[in-house]
């Protein structure tokens, strides 16, 4: 029950760093936390991460949970130490789990989506190889992730939980903040935030594939089907939506109506591909109606604290009251 309660609190935890709660982790000075920063999983400057276990890891006997959090930017930018893993970090460290933030090869750094899968396995192989190193067994591993991170956390759950490649620390949870899910979706490519031919730039430089403003005008006057099959299939390679099969983790994910960066129908395409693939495996779709791509609009408060209680009931079968 302990894992339960401690996997129901992450929930709670991703759920309220992202809705900007001010959690001050005062009460963290009466722990023995212990945080690593900046270590080296591969020989790239990206390649780094930050480890925290929630007391001195000798202290530690019994298997932790672990929750690795996987930053947003619309994978051109954006660090791991972003103000949304700080509420994460503080409050999975009261709650008895460790806690890890990850950089990784962007784009500009000419990673594509498969590098930046390739560095999401080795983070957690190295987050398991120096948790052992140091005495800690790690037992259960929850992504979650902002947007872009959002995507990759889905994506490499999908595709690296049972039954496929799997984590070198298994999968429990996946929790999806605003995630693109589906690049096939006509509604990807009228969103107002960036132009036809940013989206071009990125889907190409994702997929390996050279997309033109013709190719996504194509995809929006006829879907997927306009496209040759090379770029079918490099689109569908990318979307999480394509990669549900029974086995995936239990995924809880949360998306804005007006989201102008990736659309609301994102969401949409992924809940009820997961009900078809994977039934059982929702454990929560958070819809808000008034919020854009940060989820931060206050009329959507109720939602969320309606949410978080979906979450506690489906986890720990109670209620968890009010978000502070």
């Amino acid at each position: 029950m302990r894992t339960k309660a401690a996997l129901c609190a992450w929930a709670l935890v991703c759920l309220c760093a992202f809705a900007r709660c001010d959690h001050t982790g005062e009460s963290l000075s009466k722990l023995n936390q212990k945080e690593y920063e900046d270590l080296s999983y591969g020989d790239q400057e990206n390649q780094k991460l930050d480890l925290l276990f929630p007391d001195y890891p000798a202290r530690i006997s019994a298997p932790i949970p672990v929750v690795l959090y996987i930053h947003g930017g619309a994978w051109v930018e954006g660090d791991k130490q972003e103000g949304k893993f700080t509420a994460i970090k503080n409050l999975a460290l009261e709650a008895g789990i460790a806690a890890a933030s990850m950089n990784y090869r962007l784009l500009l750094d000419g990673a594509d989506c498969g590098g930046m899968l390739d560095d999401v396995d080795r983070a957690i192989a190295f987050i398991k190889r120096k948790s052992s190193s140091l005495g800690v067994t790690l037992d259960k591993l929850s992504i979650a992730g902002v947007s872009a991170g959002a995507h990759l956390a889905l994506l490499y759950s999908y595709t690296h939980s049972a039954n496929a490649n799997n984590s070198p620390i298994p999968i429990d949870l996946c929790v999806s903040f605003s995630g693109p899910t589906d690049f096939t979706d006509p509604a990807w490519f009228t969103a107002s935030s960036t132009s036809l031919e940013e989206k071009c730039a990125l889907i190409s430089a994702l997929t390996r594939h050279a997309f033109t403003p013709a190719d996504l005008t194509a995809l929006q006057n006829g879907g997927a089907l306009a496209l040759s099959p090379a770029k079918q299939n490099a689109l569908k390679s990318i979307s999480p939506v394509f990669q549900i099969h029974p086995a995936i983790p239990p995924t809880l994910f949360a998306h804005g109506r007006a989201d102008d960066v990736v659309p609301f129908s994102n969401a949409e395409k992924l809940a009820q591909a997961i009900d078809a693939s994977a039934p059982g495996k929702n454990l929560g779709f958070a819809d808000f109606p008034h919020s854009g791509h940060e989820l931060d609009d206050e009329r959507d408060k109720p939602i969320l604290n309606d949410f978080l209680r979906q979450v506690a009931d489906i986890v720990l079968g109670v209620g968890s009251g009010e978000l502070p």
